[in-house]
C-alpha cells in the first residue's frame, strides 16, 4: 500500500518551514509599515511635541524676560537676568533629548518588525531544520522576547511622560503666561529712558504695572525683587519637570532595554565562556 503523498509528518515539516517564513514576511511588509505609520505613532509623537513646544516657549520667554529686566536701572536685577539667561543651556539639553526621544519612537517599530522578528524567524528555521543547530532556536526565542519588551516599554514610557505632563502641565503654562506678561509690562513701562531720573521713574512704573496686573506684588523694590525670584523659581520648576519627562524617563527606558538584553543574552554567553578550556 502506497503512503499518502501528503502525510502528517510531511505536513508538519512543511508547516515548520513555511510558518517562520510567513511570519517574517508579514513582519517586514505589513507590521513594520503599520507601526511606522501616523496611525500608530501619532499619539506618541503628540506627547513629545507638546513637551517640545513648552521648551521652545519657555526658552523664548526666559530670554525675553532676561533682556527686559537687564534694561532696568542699575544692577539691581542683573543677577536674576544672568540666571535666566543660563537656563537656556538647560532648555537646549532638554530640547535635544526630546528630539532623540522622537527619533527613537519613529525607528523602534521598524527595528523590531523589519529586523529583530525576521532574524528570529530565520534563526528558528535554521535551528529547526538542521540537526545540531537547536541552540539557534533558543536565541530566536530570546529575540522575540526582546522585541516584545521594546514594543511595550516605549509606549509605556510615553504614557508615564503624558501622566506627569497632565499633573504638572499647569505649572509650565503658568510660568510661560507670567513670564510673557511680565516681559511686556516691563518693556511698556520702561520705554526708552535716556537718563537715571527717567529710568528710576521707569522702575516705579514697572512695579505699579505689575501690581495692577494682578501679580500680587506690592509697590516696592524689595517686593519687586521677590517677584523676580519667584518667577525664576517657576522656571527652575519647569526645567525640572521637563528634564524628568524628556531626559530621565527616556534614559531609564534605555537602561531597562539594555538590562533586558543583558538578562536575556549575556548569561548564556558567560556560561559558554566558562566551559571553554
Amino acid at each position: 500500500m502506497k503512503e499518502p503523498l501528503l502525510s502528517y509528518d510531511n505536513a508538519k515539516t512543511g508547516l515548520k518551514i513555511t510558518l517562520p517564513i510567513l511570519i517574517a514576511l508579514l513582519s517586514i511588509f505589513v507590521l513594520s509599515r503599520i507601526v511606522s505609520s501616523d496611525l500608530y505613532t501619532k499619539s506618541l509623537i503628540e506627547v513629545v511635541d507638546a513637551n517640545r513646544d513648552s521648551v521652545l516657549k519657555l526658552t523664548a520667554s526666559s530670554t525675553s524676560v532676561s533682556v527686559a529686566i537687564s534694561a532696568l536701572p542699575g544692577d539691581l536685577a542683573t543677577p536674576i537676568a544672568e540666571k535666566l539667561a543660563d537656563l537656556s543651556i538647560g532648555f537646549m539639553i532638554v530640547l535635544s533629548a526630546i528630539y532623540i526621544e522622537k527619533f527613537i519612537i519613529m525607528i523602534t517599530g521598524l527595528v523590531v518588525f523589519k529586523w529583530l522578528i525576521p532574524v528570529a524567524c530565520i534563526l528558528y528555521l535554521i535551528g529547526d531544520v538542521f540537526k545540531g543547530r537547536e541552540r539557534l532556536k533558543e536565541i530566536a526565542y530570546k529575540f522575540v522576547v526582546l522585541s516584545i519588551a521594546i514594543v511595550v516599554v516605549m509606549p509605556a514610557s510615553v504614557s508615564v511622560t503624558k501622566l506627569i505632563r497632565n499633573v504638572y502641565g499647569t505649572t509650565i503654562d503658568e510660568t510661560i503666561k507670567s513670564a510673557e506678561s511680565s516681559s511686556e509690562l516691563i518693556k511698556e513701562s520702561m520705554g526708552t529712558k535716556d537718563n537715571e531720573e527717567d529710568t528710576t521713574k521707569g522702575l516705579s512704573e514697572v512695579i505699579k504695572s505689575l501690581k495692577d496686573s494682578g501679580d500680587s506684588i506690592a509697590a516696592g523694590t524689595s517686593e519687586f525683587m521677590r517677584y523676580l525670584e519667584k518667577l525664576f523659581t517657576r522656571y527652575v520648576d519647569a526645567v525640572a519637570i521637563l528634564a524628568v519627562t524628556s531626559c530621565i524617563i527616556p534614559i531609564l527606558v534605555i537602561v531597562v532595554i539594555w538590562y533586558m538584553i543583558k538578562l536575556i543574552f549575556l548569561p548564556d554567553f558567560s556560561i559558554r565562556a566558562q566551559k571553554l578550556p
